[in-house]
This record gives structure tokens, sequence and C-alpha cells, in this order.
């Protein structure tokens, strides 16, 4: 077990002190109200100089051998007071937390937390072994690793106690299983091309790539996992008015004499002559392939609203990258035609950011990673890239659905949320806005059958959000047929799908919705590197790094700040829906 407190937004961590740890004791208890946690820490390296006052912190329970985390528990910056080389922090009600008191002084560190906010269950559990503290107060960090003088492990009682800790080598870490396949883990890890192509957009709108058609006009097209057919907007459109470039053949295209036609799930269509052309993404080579020159469409192209101010052209079409079973008849896919000579790995990768996004072509990218990949085998009698999903908890409790109630989860790149089977769907929607600090920031279930997107009542960042709220972990069979694996999403970027607008001022919107299918859409997978692995029949997940510091540069002109008063609204965006088989 893992205990970490992270420093909230603002502050950059400065140091790393390994110390020696005076006690830990932790208490689980069938009845949730009464679970305990208290942690000492006494070493000449601990002081106040991380600020909490202005900073705040959080904790968190992680077991290193088994994987199980808590969510992070909130110590606010507000609810801390500093004085000379003292800072104590008080919440006697919980109000923000199961953090009950905590203090730091030159030399000293504890904590406090009582409730069923400490959401790791120890009682049944297996004996815990040795188990790290890792706090990072303010800007600095602070580990210690209770192990060997273990007074009591005890999972019949649900206690955990250890004293008398010295310094360890290093601060604790979770494990990390790969089940990677023996074809995934010769793959080369940096692109063929050189580098990722980059992406544009947003989980609500869609992501776009740079698509060179015919050698010469290059569009932007949405990056759509759940669908295989390329369709551009055409010269020939009635309905694509605002949109430019617009698709034209020139001497390398060819017509095939057929047309078809594509419906989405939200009813939006588009059709058009099948034709035949070179296709590129940027800095690879291209691909003769059959696609469709749309020339007509129903409510297809709709503004992107990434900054919830309209861009009427922001796409001109969508490229699929699915397999050849997807394909509208008469057209192919992309990514069948770009690997099918073996010059390029059959694989593709997406890393999707707040604001922007990476796309990987036959390869993928380990430094963009946190932890190693794990994989969980492909459906093979979906046509989609469909997985199994076992498991969904809500912090540290389990939703109580099975396989049965998911059916065939679908990656999907296209798809602006995660879709969810209506049970399901409740169930989540009820067991979120259980927390406190959801019903006081967003209200009950219902918002999330809403179209409103809000600013948190208490004007709370995403960190403080994440640090608050319950994370949502999905559970996956391992693709190696080991022990399943867990994902763990934070709130904003799963059941909340947080948009800025143009001043740069965070809002939430519902990041989950109904749907016969279950589906993994664009916003379930920001905080995430997701391999689409085909040779392997496998998808991989990894916790990715590099997003804040791509969607800061984009965001420059207008930096995240908190609104003037929190409960500000706006209608939510019209977000993008699978495609219908």
């Amino acid at each position: 077990m893992l205990l970490t407190v992270v420093a909230l937004p603002g502050v950059t961590s400065a140091s790393t002190a390994l110390v020696k740890g005076r006690e830990l004791r932790i208490k689980d208890n069938t009845n949730a109200a009464r679970r305990a946690m208290t942690v000492t820490l006494r070493d000449v390296a601990i002081d106040t100089s991380g600020s909490p006052s202005v900073a705040g912190a959080t904790v968190q329970l992680v077991n290193p051998i088994t994987g199980e985390e808590s969510s992070p528990l909130p110590m606010p910056a507000g609810l801390w007071k500093c004085r000379r080389a003292r800072c104590a922090y008080r919440d006697r009600t919980l109000a923000v937390g199961p953090v009950k008191r905590a203090v730091v002084t030159n030399g000293r560190l504890r904590i406090v937390a009582a409730g069923a906010g400490i959401d790791y269950a120890v009682l049944g559990r297996g004996k815990q072994g040795a188990v790290g503290v890792d706090v990072a107060i303010g800007g600095d960090r602070v580990c210690a690793m209770f192990g060997g003088a273990v007074r009591k492990d005890d999972p019949a009682k649900g206690a955990f106690v250890a004293a008398d800790a010295p310094a360890p080598a290093s601060c604790a870490a979770p494990p990390t299983t790969s089940t990677t396949s023996s074809t995934s883990t010769t793959l080369p890890a940096s692109s063929p091309t050189g580098s990722p192509i980059a992406l544009s957009g947003c989980a609500s709108s869609g992501y776009t790539a740079p698509v060179t058609i015919g050698g010469a006009t290059t569009f932007a097209l949405v990056v759509d996992s759940g669908s295989t057919t390329l369709g551009v907007a055409s010269t020939q459109c009635t309905d694509c008015t605002g949109l430019s470039p617009l698709y034209a053949p020139g001497p390398s295209a060819t017509t095939t004499g057929t047309s078809a036609r594509t419906r989405y799930q939200d009813g939006s269509s588009w059709t058009g002559p099948v034709v035949s052309d070179l296709v590129a993404l940027a800095g690879t080579p291209p691909v003769h392939m059959t696609f469709v020159a749309i020339d007509a469409q129903g409510n297809f192209f709709h503004p992107s609203y990434c900054t919830f101010v309209a861009v009427p052209d922001a796409y001109q079409g969508i490229i699929g990258l699915g397999g050849a079973r997807l394909a509208v008849p008469g057209t192919d896919g992309y990514v069948d035609g770009l690997t099918a000579g073996g010059a390029v790995a059959d694989l593709f990768a997406v890393q999707l950011c707040g604001a922007s996004g990476r796309l990987w072509l036959g390869t993928y990218d380990p430094s963009a990673m946190t932890a190693p990949l794990q994989y969980t085998p492909m459906l093979s009698t979906s046509p989609y890239y469909a997985v199994t999903l076992s498991d969904v908890r809500v912090g540290s409790a389990s939703l109580g659905f099975g396989t049965a109630s998911f059916g065939p989860t679908i990656v999907d790149t296209g798809t602006s949320l995660l879709l969810l089977p209506s049970a399901v769907f409740s169930a989540l929607g009820n067991a979120a806005a259980a927390s406190p600090v959801f019903q006081q920031n967003f209200g009950g279930p219902s918002w999330f059958s809403g179209t409103t997107c809000v600013t948190p009542a208490q004007r709370l960042t995403k960190s403080e959000l994440d640090a608050m709220l319950p994370p949502l972990t999905l559970t996956f069979p391992s693709a190696a047929g080991a022990v399943p694996f867990s994902v763990v999403l934070p709130a904003t970027a799963s059941y909340l799908l947080r948009q800025d607008d143009a001043a740069g001022v965070s809002y939430y919107c519902p990041g989950i919705a109904e749907s016969p299918m279950a589906i993994l859409g664009a916003n379930a997978l920001r905080s995430l590197i997701t391999v689409f692995d085909r040779h392997g029949a496998q998808v991989g997940f990894a916790p990715e790094q590099g997003c804040d510091a791509a969607d800061a540069a984009i965001r420059a002109e207008a930096p995240l700040r908190p609104p003037s008063a929190g409960g500000a609204s706006r209608p939510a965006p019209p977000y993008r829906h699978p495609r219908t088989p």
C-alpha cells in the first residue's frame, strides 16, 4: 500500500526527501464510516518550505504489490494555516474529504483520516506486506517505507500497523505489469516517418489530422477508429456551404461508377460517389485507396465548439482507421492500405489531449507513457476494435455489473463521450453523484442526463476536482491470460468532460451518456496512450504524459483561470457519435 500526497496546481515539486517513518496505522471496517488511517513521519529532512497553505495537498493509498489504490484524499490550501515553522490542517466535519487533521513542522509530519472517504479496502484482501508513504506537500516530496517492523498485518480484522521504519533507498511505486505479446514488444519505438502526426481539436468536436488527397490539397479530417471509409466534402456537395477546401478529383483520381452512404447514431449522414485517389497523412507514403467524395450530407458537418466559439470549417471530412469489415461496400481502409506491403507495422496509437493530440502509425512512443502498456484482447466477433470490459468501479466500489451487461466495448476515437448501456449509465451517475463534493458543485445524478456545462460552484480547479472526486476504474482481461488489469481514469477524463472557453475558464460537461453499445470515446481516452495493435489483435493502455504541456502551449494566449464566480453555465457543444453498423 502506497500513501501518496500530490501538490495542487501552480506548484512545482522542489525536492524529494527519503525519510524515516515513525508509525503507520490503517484500520478497515465493514462499516465504511468507521475506517481510519494515521501516518506519522519523523526526520530532520521534513520542513514546512512546501507552503501547503498556498498549494494544498492530497493523499492517496496504493498497494505496490496488488496495484489497488484509493482516490486521492484532498487537503485544500484554504484549510491549512501556517505560522512560523508549523502548518496545520483542520476539517473536523470531513466537509471536503476524509482527512480530519494534519500537521507539518520541522522534523515531523502527521496525517489523520477517517470515514468512508478512505476508499481503500484492507479487510479480507490478503496481507499487505511493506507499505510505502509518498508525501508531496506544497512543492516538496517526502517518501518513507514501512516494512520489516510490521506489528499487525491482519486482513481478517482489516488492520495494518507498522513502526520505526528506516529511510528507504527510493520512493515506493505501484507495480507495473506488462502483458505485451512478442509481436508487440518487437515493434519500433519511434515513428518510421520520424515524428508523430499532430492532431487538432478536442473530445467534443473530434480530433483532426492533416490528410493530403490527390497529391496536392490537404484537408482536416476527423480521425475515427470506429469506422473505416474515408469521406471528404467535394466541390459537388450542394449543402457543404462554408467548408474549405473542397475535394475535386485530379489527374491521379479515377471514378468507380458507384456511390456509398454512411449514417451515424445521432442520425447524421453523408453520401457521394466512390472514387480512387492517392491519400497520405503527414510524413507517410501515399496510399491508393477508394473513398467517398461527399456530394450530400445531413447534419454531419457542423461547427466545432472546442472553446464554445463556433468554427464553421474545422474539418472537411473523416478518415476511418478501422478494418475491412467496417468499410462501406465499394471502399477500402487507409490503415489496411498503408500496412499491406509490410513496410509499416500493422498498428497505430493515439494520445488525445484537451486541445490537441498525436497519432502514431506503425509504432508508438514509450517516452509518452508513465508506465508500460497493458494489453487486452480484441474481440474477433466484432467488426470494431472491441474489447471485454469486466468491471467498472467508482472509487473502490464496483457498480456490480459483469461482462454480459457491458457487451462488446468499442474503443472509438471518433465518439466524444463514454457511452454505456442504460442500467450501467444510471448506476455510474448515482455513484459519482453520491460524493458530497459532486453534489456541492454539480448537483444530483440527473445532471448527467442534461445538456449543460458548468463551472464548479466552489470554483475548484481540475486538479482539485480530480483529488476530491472518486476516479473511474475500468477492469479488462489480460491479453496474456494473466491476472486482469485495471485502468484508473480521473473524474475530469471520464464522467466529466472538461472544456475551456476562449478566456481560459474551465467548464465541465457530462462525460457519460446512454447508448445501446458500451463505447470508450475520446474523453475516456484523454489520460491514456491507446495502442491499437491490429496484428496482435489487442488494444493496449498506458497512462500518458505530455498533454498538460501541449495544451498549455496552445492556450498560451488565454491562460487557464478559475471563474469569477462558480456555477456559471453554457449549453453543451454538439458531440460526435459512433457510426451505425
